[in-house]
């Protein structure tokens, strides 16, 4: 059983995975951006579509609609498995993309024949599609070496910091309701600091939306060599996002001790549920999300950030632990198995 991983977004966690199980690589280097005019896309689609033949799978890195396309064009006689449809999914059930556009992606679903998804969240995504294909759910993994690094963080729980990791996407991650929370947390409390730690997005790109926050209480930080020392300072981790299947960065906090909030359309909520399960049945770190107009998870999470900041420290060090508990459960040689043994049983079914 020949497969062809097919990556875009040079993803280390899913180059692994493909690595575990003994695939063959093409990445593509023409991608679709949302910068781009219809022509272009277009364009971008043609150009990807040198994709290697004569593989029994083609798994993707949830960039379906190339391989689809040479397949719609009878090109590309295998079978095609998308992974990690979180962000598409999230556009296509949110509309967020031109009528054209996610028409074309609609009809290029029909020639994916099974998915695996990350975590549960993920899973709830792809029914949102009415796809009706077979699925597996898997999940990311924080390496070894990683673990070993975040263990060694100690908090200053004792600080007021907040800090937020969005690689990219800023309205995907949620990072206009962030701002504006801490904007409304800042009323109550100037002394609040926010960090925000980047890849892809600029200061440009996020300080229109910063408006009103003095300079003294927002650091912008983009692609820090070294996270270590902004997550030694930082007492409450955030992740708003509006349709994250499984945000590493958010178990890699926790995986430090840093108590972490996520919103109800962020695939870690699954873990975060755990850490309290007696306490708002697991909701206490946990803020509702309305994706499209985001005010009532905007002060949902005000008051989340408000009551994180009342608690004594004598509880926040003890939430500390539960949090660390939780975040070391996806090790690199488990989570390959399940993925494995999850992505042959797929195999089996598309191709009976």
């Amino acid at each position: 059983m020949k497969t062809l991983f097919v990556s875009s977004g040079l993803n280390s966690v899913h180059e692994r995975m493909a690595e575990y199980i003994g695939a063959d690589k093409h990445h593509i280097k023409e991608r679709v951006t949302k910068e781009q005019n219809w022509a272009q896309k277009l364009y971008s689609w043609i150009a990807s579509s040198d994709i290697p033949t004569g593989y029994d799978i083609t798994l993707c890195e949830s960039n379906y609609q190339y391989p689809a396309l040479k397949k719609n064009m009878l090109m590309l006689n295998s079978k095609l498995i998308n992974m990690n449809c979180g962000a598409m999914a999230y556009n296509l059930t949110e509309h967020n993309l031109g009528i054209l556009e996610e028409r074309a992606l609609k009809t290029l679903m029909s020639q994916v024949d099974g998915y695996l998804v990350l975590g549960s969240y993920g899973a709830e995504l792809l029914s949102r599609l009415n796809t009706n294909k077979p699925f597996r759910r898997v999940y990311p993994f924080v390496t070894d070496q990683r673990y070993a690094e975040l263990a060694k963080i100690r908090p200053n729980l004792e600080s007021k910091t907040i800090t937020c990791i969005a690689r990219d996407y800023f309205r995907y991650k949620g990072l206009d309701i962030l701002l504006n929370s801490f904007k409304q947390c800042l009323e109550s409390d100037k002394d609040l600091k926010l960090n925000i730690i980047s890849q892809k997005l600029t200061k440009k790109d996020i300080l229109p939306y910063a408006e009103g926050i003095p300079e003294k209480n927002l650091s912008i930080h983009e692609n820090p060599k070294d996270i270590t020392k902004i997550l030694e300072q930082t007492s409450l981790y955030v992740q708003p996002s509006r349709g994250d299947t499984f945000p590493v960065a958010s178990i890699e906090a926790m995986a430090s001790g840093i108590p972490t909030i996520v919103s109800d359309h962020t695939g870690t909520k699954e873990i975060v549920k755990r850490v309290e399960p007696e306490v708002d049945d697991g909701e206490r770190f946990i803020f509702t999300l309305n994706p499209k107009t985001a005010v009532q998870g905007l002060n949902n999470l005000t008051s989340k950030i408000r009551d994180y900041f009342d608690t004594p420290l004598s509880e926040r060090q003890k939430l500390s632990g539960y949090f660390r508990e939780q975040g070391v459960v996806y090790t690199e040689e488990d989570t390959l198995e399940l993925f494995k043994t999850e992505y042959l049983s797929l195999v089996e079914e598309v191709m009976e």
